[in-house]
This record gives structure tokens, sequence and C-alpha cells, in this order.
């Protein structure tokens, strides 16, 4: 089943949900981030080894379990094809230099052998 533009996360509001809970009702949707795992958890008997999603956590309406929607890469894509079409073939590095002199790595990489602050 592919997944909805229009659905959206009902913890947040913001739009491409990774889960959603199925036979609810409502047909809730959250992010991985937004959904509070725990508490499902508690809603299964302490002996079983195995979560069993049986109502919803945000309507409480009955549900059978849960269901990881695909993931979209529609604006990865778009974003390579701006890319490709500015003609820019060049790799730029995006590393910032601390006040120690080390440079860190750029966006989301992370490098071992950078010193991490914090």
């Amino acid at each position: 089943m592919m997944q909805e533009d229009s659905a959206k996360c009902v913890h947040c509001g913001h739009s491409t949900p990774d889960v959603r809970i199925l036979g609810c009702a409502h047909g809730c949707c959250f992010h991985a981030r937004c959904l509070d795992l725990k508490s499902i958890r508690e809603l299964t008997p302490p002996s079983s080894d195995i979560c069993v999603v049986s109502k919803c956590p945000r309507c409480a309406s009955p549900s059978t379990g849960m269901e990881i929607l695909p993931l979209s890469f529609e604006e990865i894509d778009q974003a390579r094809r701006l890319v490709g079409a500015s003609g820019s073939s060049s790799k730029r590095s995006f590393g910032v230099v601390n006040s120690g002199g080390a440079q860190t790595g750029g966006g989301d990489v992370y490098d071992p052998a950078v010193p991490r602050a914090g």
C-alpha cells in the first residue's frame, strides 16, 4: 500500500509519518520518534515476549497491529535532479573549523577522528 501524500502524524501534525495503526477507526499515523513505544508495551501482558498493539495509543480505538509505511525518496530525487540540472559536478566539503583548529564533519557525517564536544 502506498503512503498517501495527505497522511500526517497525529502527534506533531507534520507530513510523511512512518507508522500506521492497523484497524484504527481514525487511521492514526505516527512518526517513529513521536510514537511512545513504552505506553504500547505497558498495554501488553508482562509475561508476553511479543508486544501486541490491540488499541490505538492516541484514540484508543481497537487495532490489529502496526504497519511500517514505505519511505518516500521523492524529495531526495528532486534535489539530485536540481543539482544535476545546475551542472555542478564538484564535490564540496562543508566542514567547519572549530575553535581548536580541528575540522568537523559537515551535515550528518560522523568522523571518528574529530573530537566530539558535549
